[in-house]
């Protein structure tokens, strides 16, 4: 079995860059939006430690999104 060739950013086609790049502005939005609420709300509106939450954030799209479903607590910032 072959393996395949890995391609270069400016190999790939347009559309798979526009993609790419969609696709790593959303995750960075998303982390620092969730990074930025963290810091702006108080410790006894999170769920669990916020310094855990932080950390949790650096896992790709799965980590921000984990804070703003579970580690906010409802109500206003």
């Amino acid at each position: 079995m072959a393996k395949a060739k890995k391609k270069k950013f400016s190999e790939l086609s347009p559309i798979a860059q526009a993609g790419i790049i969609t696709a790593a502005t959303a995750q960075i939005t998303l982390f620092l939006a969730a990074q930025i609420d963290l810091i702006r709300r108080k410790s006894d509106q999170v769920r669990g430690r916020k310094a855990v939450w932080a950390g949790v954030n650096f896992i790709n799209t799965f980590g921000p999104l984990s804070y703003f479903i579970f580690g906010r607590k409802s109500g206003k910032h």
